[in-house]
């Protein structure tokens, strides 16, 4: 992997795989999900994709998009997502466990670290939840204080974690541009892990910093999700 110097402009990592929500139609189309969970809709790019009974939660949709297409159902909830899972539970609506997932909310760690808990809750274990801004090219990206063009704020600290706290976990790397795309399966809905460590957790990783950020990537592999176009090589790491 490619990992340069700490200059804030300076390119860590390169993504050079298919865009990341053409990875996410893909993932729809040959996974085929049943149930889809998605934080952070925007315009709705990622939403159009899915065919099946869909759940969406934004605090301000900005549909561009027809979003419902050929969906037997679509739920959308114009709220922060703690209100979400504060008031409602996805399968109330899909009527089964979430088989896909998108998160792409709030770009704090410890708001995609609380969606990543709540969503798991509610999957099967070889569903599979995506997680994106979470490889960062460069470390001016990463400030926890919004910033014009790219900005990813700091949900990067959200793997680090899961290395460290779930190792159980099987979570793939893609070289998705232009943050990187994150899928994580193996999961176990019934894991209280996180939420039982959630302050600890937020205060050990809160400070972590630019250096850490590289030390990271040194230890991780990026997957080419250009070699993933075929359905039997995706199903060789997901199945639903």
């Amino acid at each position: 992997m490619n990992v340069l110097g700490l200059n804030s402009n300076a390119p860590l990592i390169k993504h050079e795989g298919l865009f990341y929500t053409k990875m996410i139609e893909h993932l729809g189309t040959s996974l085929n999900p049943r149930a889809y969970f998605e934080i952070g809709t925007d315009a709705g790019v990622s939403l159009k994709a899915m065919k099946c009974a869909s759940v969406a939660v934004d605090p301000q949709f900005r549909l561009a998009e027809n979003v419902i297409g050929s969906k037997p159902s679509l739920h959308m909830f114009q709220m922060p997502s703690d209100d979400f899972f504060r008031d409602h539970a996805p399968i109330d609506y899909l009527k089964r466990p979430i088989e896909l997932a998108f998160l792409d909310g709030m770009h704090r760690f410890e708001y995609l670290l609380r969606d990543f808990a709540n969503t798991e809750s509610y999957c099967r274990r070889n569903s599979v939840i995506l997680l994106h801004d979470c490889l960062p090219t460069t470390i001016a990206m990463m400030s926890r204080i919004h910033a014009p063009d790219t900005w990813t704020g700091d949900v990067w600290k959200i793997l680090p974690v899961l290395r460290k706290y779930r190792s159980d976990l099987h979570i793939t790397y893609l070289d998705c541009p232009p943050t990187g795309l994150v899928a994580i399966t193996n999961l176990d809905p019934n894991s209280s892990t996180i939420s039982d460590s959630y302050f600890s957790i937020v205060r050990e990783f809160m400070e972590a910093d630019g250096k850490a950020l590289k030390e990271f990537y040194s230890r991780i592999t990026l997957t080419k999700s250009a070699d993933l176009q075929s359905h039997d090589e995706l199903t060789k790491l997901f199945w639903l």
